[in-house]
């Protein structure tokens, strides 16, 4: 009952997950980019099966390993959010919108050294669980490595193809995204976004709220030495805190509870492991069941 209980709550998460990333998607203005990130989180989990059961040739494949759907989901849909958010930048610099090559290769290397130390570092945090004897805890690891790994090399090899097309097909074509082939756009956004550029005499052009708060007022705030001081106290204070809450952390000593308390099925497995403990070293009592007694030899019994 808690497994499936547990099960049932590990899906809904991930739905609610990656539902939430396709709306976001969606928000920039293109469906077709929606389901290909959609696509691209999700392969990236067969391929990384395929790495680590044919190619390392691990034969041991971990219950706990269905969990890298959910970190994949979260980190893939982060790092496209990386990648869109360059590309749209990229419209606001005028020695970049030469040309698509010129733009995207801007993009390319602006994302992709960003992404590569971030999936590297999280690929050596799950590496890290190598040094435990645990078998189910090692596996999850390797495979979890591996699906971060092939997620990186899909948002930059797949997504970025489909960025691609987006520009020339179906960026600014529809509110909505369309997503039907209409056509190369003539001229294309880039060149409309230089035009846009030019017509303002070479002035940058003002950019989303967001982007301008952070540009303005955060990036001046940090920029203040006294600002920095009292932020790096504030942070060290939190990871002392945080050190010493962890040195309390105590293992589990009574099951998880997934129901109401006042749930009938709760009550008895409450009962269960309150009332009626068990232990592997627990001395046993064997019983042994015999059905019928039309085979029993009654001879010299009185």
């Amino acid at each position: 009952m808690k497994t499936v209980a547990g099960q049932l709550l590990l899906q809904r998460e991930v739905l609610y997950c990656v539902t939430n990333r396709i709306r976001k998607l969606q928000m920039h203005g293109s469906w077709f980019l929606a389901f290909v990130g959609f696509f691209e989180i999700f392969f990236s989990i067969p391929v990384a099966w395929f790495l680590f059961t044919v190619v390392f040739q691990i034969k041991y494949f971990s219950t706990l390993n269905t969990l890298a759907l959910f970190i994949v989901a979260a980190i893939g849909a982060d790092d496209i959010f990386i990648f869109m958010d360059a590309y749209k930048q990229s419209q606001y610099h005028l020695d970049i919108l030469t040309d698509l090559e010129t733009r995207m290769s801007w993009v390319y290397r602006r994302t992709g050294t960003a992404m590569a130390i971030t999936s590297a570092t999280t690929c050596a945090a799950f590496l890290c669980t190598l040094i435990t004897p645990l078998s189910s805890i090692q596996s999850f690891g390797i495979f979890a490595a591996c699906v971060i790994l092939i997620d990186y090399v899909l948002v930059m090899s797949l997504f970025c193809t489909a960025v691609v097309i987006y520009h020339d097909r179906y960026e600014s074509r529809a509110k909505c995204g369309c997503c039907c082939p209409c056509g190369v756009q003539t001229p294309s956004v880039t060149e409309n976004a230089k035009a846009a550029i030019e017509a303002n005499n070479g002035e940058e052009m003002k950019r989303d709220r967001v982007s301008e708060f952070f540009r303005t007022k955060v990036s001046s705030f940090v920029q203040k030495p006294l600002n920095r001081l009292v932020l790096a106290v504030v942070f060290l204070s939190w990871v002392g805190v945080s050190i010493w809450q962890a040195t309390k952390i105590e293992p589990t000593k009574e099951n998880e509870q997934f129901l109401d308390e006042n749930h009938p099925l709760q009550k008895s497995i409450s009962i269960l492991d309150k009332e009626f403990p068990t232990a592997n070293d627990d001395i046993g009592m064997k019983v042994y069941y015999a059905w019928g007694l039309g085979l029993v030899d009654r001879t010299g019994v009185n």
